[in-house]
């Protein structure tokens, strides 16, 4: 097995180096983990930076891909000699995925003599609000004068009882939080219209099929949590964004799992259900109240969806109430796999029964040599932990054809079906 996980490794760390973006050469956040980690262990604070174009004005729709991608080059490029400018040595600079219009920027003292203090990172945000304001953009300046910048930044620590992955993952989360909403409403009539939708349960459950997609049939649903329709909470996103900041998430969480409960007993019998769960809830699952609430005949058929973007503090405890799920005859699943969230030694110690393959590594396979051999080398990985891989993100026929080929036999994506109510 430990050579399994040392040879998947490396067509993981293979399949990371491709992904840098063409356009502006950056890395995705995926590559710099390593580095990352290094630093944040190193260091008492770091900082992050979140920087974006707003789309508000509907740029790219307006003048066209090709366009645009020339202002976001300038972008990073404007960026990158102000940084260089400004700091010591140059921070981490990286994208949250290929063609994205979203930057962020890690530093800590290292890069700088100063102290990490809201203070200086301000007066960093603010030197670069002026570099990119005050540009000589002749062949974009029309354009240009019509961008909106939004900044924001969340200083973070080392927690030693914390994965770090999900650290620096709840940082950008945090950062994005500060720059988008900061914009748009304060946060405290965020709280408190989210107070509002949990106290009126205003949350749907939105379900999606899972395709077994040798046989052509519907061999399960995901279920989905939205807010209220037409309203700033109807993306689940950003419920829990804001949820995750507060004392709020366990109520959130209970309610979103509640309500896609009750509604998937309207979806015939002999259906999986694949329940989204945060690690840190996991021990909420096993209380009288929501096993009362699943009260299924057929405990096989739920499917307790992990996503490990939360903290988790006590990684013992959660591996021994996975275990008491499993001894219920529930099954697990993980999500996000492939993309650095779950390393595979967790994988391996978990043995979910079904790996939910992350949409980034499978739009565009069919004509991607490196993301093929990825997924061949993981799908052997997963028949020696016998689990089941579902693929997510399918959108056209030939990313369907090529899984189907090589032997994937569970699928779900816009191609396959979109999320509805039932």
């Amino acid at each position: 097995m430990d050579k399994e996980i040392a040879r998947l490794k490396a067509d993981l760390l293979r399949f990371k180096s491709a992904l840098y973006d063409a356009n502006t050469l950056l890395p995705t956040l995926n590559i710099e983990f390593e580095k990352l980690k290094s630093i944040v262990t190193r260091n008492k604070k770091v900082c992050c930076v979140y920087i974006t174009i707003g789309r508000e004005n509907m740029l790219e729709q307006i003048y066209g891909w090709e366009t645009y991608d020339e202002v976001i080059k300038l972008f990073v490029k404007i960026l990158k000699d102000c940084l260089s400018k400004t700091f010591k040595t140059m921070p981490v600079i990286s994208i949250p995925s290929i063609k994205s219009d979203d930057i962020f920027i890690f530093f800590s003292e290292e890069n700088t003599n100063e102290e990490i203090s809201d203070d200086f990172v301000e007066k960093v945000i603010f030197e670069i609000n002026n570099c990119l304001k005050n540009i000589d953009a002749e062949k974009f300046s029309d354009i240009w004068k019509k961008i909106t910048f939004f900044s924001g930044y969340e200083i973070f620590t080392f927690e030693p009882m914390a994965r770090i992955e999900r650290t620096i993952y709840q940082a950008t989360e945090k950062a994005r939080f500060s720059a988008y909403f900061k914009e748009k409403k304060s946060e405290e009539e965020l709280l408190n219209s989210l107070k509002e939708i949990i106290k009126r349960k205003a949350i749907s459950t939105y379900f999606q099929p899972i395709y077994d997609i040798n046989n052509n049939y519907i061999f399960g649903f995901e279920a989905l949590s939205r807010g209220p329709k037409n309203s700033f909470f109807f993306e689940p996103d950003i419920i829990f964004s804001i949820a995750s900041r507060t004392d709020l998430i366990n109520d959130v969480e209970s309610l979103c799992l509640t309500k896609a409960i009750e509604n998937s007993k309207k979806i015939e019998k002999g259906k999986h259900i694949f329940l989204n769960v945060t690690p840190n809830f996991i021990p909420n699952i096993l209380k009288e109240e929501f096993l009362n609430i699943l009260n299924t005949e057929d405990n096989k058929r739920i499917v307790f969806e992990i996503t490990e973007k939360f903290v988790i503090y006590e990684n013992k405890v959660y591996g021994e109430f996975i275990d008491k799920l499993k001894n219920l005859n529930f099954n697990i699943a993980l999500d996000d796999v492939g993309t650095g969230y779950s390393t595979l030694e967790r994988i391996a110690e978990i043995k979910p029964k079904y790996l939910k393959y992350d949409r980034i590594l499978i739009r565009g396979i069919s004509k991607d040599l490196i993301r093929q051999e990825l997924i061949k080398s993981m799908l052997e990985f997963s028949k020696k932990i016998d689990s089941i891989i579902i693929a997510e993100g399918i959108e056209n026929e030939e990313d369907l054809s090529f899984l189907k080929e090589i032997g994937i036999n569970y699928a779900q994506g816009f191609l396959l079906g979109r999320p509805e109510e039932i």
